[in-house]
């Protein structure tokens, strides 16, 4: 037996290209062609129903009825999360976070609205003071130094 008789065939690291040939004759029969090759797979051994049937490369010569295989459809069901389910989720995440961040904003305005506010409040009572007293002066020093340029 030569090289070519009946390789098997891995899974592998990397992607493989497959093509699907179908002859003219042939209605939902296919080859599965394997990559650049003329290797099409088939089943070891012609198949069997247990589980674990080994898959083989075989030279692309004939054509004949056993190396074709028929695909049916099932569903539509993957097993993984559907595109628009996943974005409605990743969506609500986000809303959340703004929605959280943008409460967050309004209570540092109101707390800085609430500084503003006994900012003014200071300054008037300092500029209320009258006198020249140490007192005054540390006051008026301490709130010139915590004040904003006005």
């Amino acid at each position: 037996m030569g090289r070519d008789h009946m390789p098997e065939v891995f899974c592998g690291r990397y992607p493989t290209t497959w093509e699907l040939r179908q002859g003219s004759k042939d209605r939902n029969m296919y080859m599965i062609k394997q990559g650049d090759s003329d290797r099409v797979i088939d089943l070891w051994g012609s198949g069997s129903k247990e589980n674990g049937t080994k898959i083989c490369a075989v030279s692309e010569r004939d054509w004949v009825a056993w190396r074709r295989w028929r695909f049916d459809w099932i569903s539509n069901d993957t097993g993984e999360p559907m595109e628009a389910e996943l974005r409605s989720r990743i969506a609500t995440e986000f809303l959340a976070q703004i929605a959280t961040k943008d409460a967050e904003i309004a209570e540092l305005e109101q707390m800085l609205g609430a500084k503003d506010l006994e900012l003014n409040r200071l300054k008037q009572r300092l500029a209320g003071i009258s006198g020249s007293s140490m007192e005054n002066k540390d006051l008026r020093n301490n709130l010139s130094a915590a004040s904003p340029s006005s």
